[in-house]
């Protein structure tokens, strides 16, 4: 699991990429849709909240145990990258838009900044 945490065109980048993700209906929300997409073998990528409930990271991790996972900071801010409150995890559908997020990951962490640990 990679963590994403510093401000930057990086973090814009993944924020645009997730909107766009969401108003496309490439982005399953919440903690059953991505479970489902998961089971549905359609995940691609899953965004999870660093502040969800221990119960939801443990069967996140179970479930997803060969998916590449990114952690952000809060429940809130994710919620605000999908135009919602506050939302624990969100699952990304389409492979194209799962690299993009990946690409732009990875250029953050190549800058310095961006991803800060596995877990």
């Amino acid at each position: 699991m990679k963590t994403f945490t510093n401000e930057g065109p990086s973090r814009n980048t993944i924020r645009r990429l997730v909107g766009m993700g969401r108003r496309s209906g490439a982005i399953r929300i919440g903690v059953r849709n991505s479970v489902d997409s998961i089971h549905r073998k359609q995940c691609c990528l899953l965004i999870v909240a660093r502040d969800a409930s221990p119960r939801t990271r443990r069967i996140l991790e179970r479930e997803a145990a060969e998916i590449p996972t990114v952690m952000v900071d809060s429940e809130i801010e994710l919620g605000t990258w999908l135009g919602m409150q506050a939302v624990a995890a969100a699952s990304v559908v389409n492979h194209n838009l799962a690299s993009g997020i990946l690409r732009a990951l990875k250029i953050a962490e190549e800058d310095g900044g961006g991803v800060i640990s596995k877990s």
